[in-house]
C-alpha cells in the first residue's frame, strides 16, 4: 500500500519549496518593477516622447528575473 502524503503543515520539505518559491516570486517581480522604474526615470530624464527606456529597462530585467530563476532551479 502506498504511504499516505504527509498533511502539509508538517512537512518540513513542502514548507521549505514554497518558501523558495515564494521568495522567486517576490524577487521576479522586485527585479521587473525596478527595471521599468529605471526606465521610466531615464525616459523623464531624457524627455523622450516615446517609453523607450521603459519597454527597455522592463524587458532587461524581465530577462535577468527569468535567468536568475532558472539558474537557482538547476
Amino acid at each position: 500500500m502506498p504511504e499516505k502524503e504527509r498533511d502539509p503543515k508538517t512537512n518540513p520539505t513542502k514548507t521549505k519549496r514554497f518558501i523558495q518559491f515564494s521568495g522567486m516570486a517576490i524577487e521576479m517581480g522586485a527585479l521587473i518593477f525596478v527595471g521599468a522604474w529605471l526606465g521610466k526615470q531615464a525616459d523623464t530624464w531624457l524627455q523622450l516622447e516615446k517609453p523607450y527606456f521603459l519597454l527597455t529597462g522592463t524587458l532587461l530585467f524581465t530577462l535577468a528575473a527569468i535567468y536568475r530563476v532558472v539558474r537557482d532551479l538547476s
